[in-house]
């Protein structure tokens, strides 16, 4: 997955990209993608995500100390006052 941040977004994210690169989340992109518009664009940064765009996810969902259920899909929603209610079934992973 190729990421591309403009200039103004990187500035106004620049911790959290920090912190992206420093765990090995994102790379900075080093190849040249041919007829990539923008590959020579000043004003855009570059990434990729090595471990593929769920490392992303993974990672945000470890920071936020939510429990994360795998192999389940959510099959409904209900709201309550203070949280949300799910129904979940177990999947299959072969």
């Amino acid at each position: 997955m190729k990421l591309t941040a403009l200039l103004a977004t990187y500035l106004l994210r620049r911790a959290l990209y920090e912190e992206l690169l420093s765990k090995g989340v994102l790379t900075p992109l080093t190849a040249t993608i041919e007829g990539q518009r923008d590959a020579n664009d000043p004003t855009c940064k570059h990434y990729v995500a090595p471990a593929g765009t769920s490392s992303v996810v993974r990672h945000f969902l470890a920071q936020s100390g939510a429990e994360v259920a795998y192999s389940r899909r959510v099959s409904s929603l209900r709201p309550s006052q203070a949280n949300w209610w799910t129904a979940r079934a177990e999947v299959s992973v072969t």
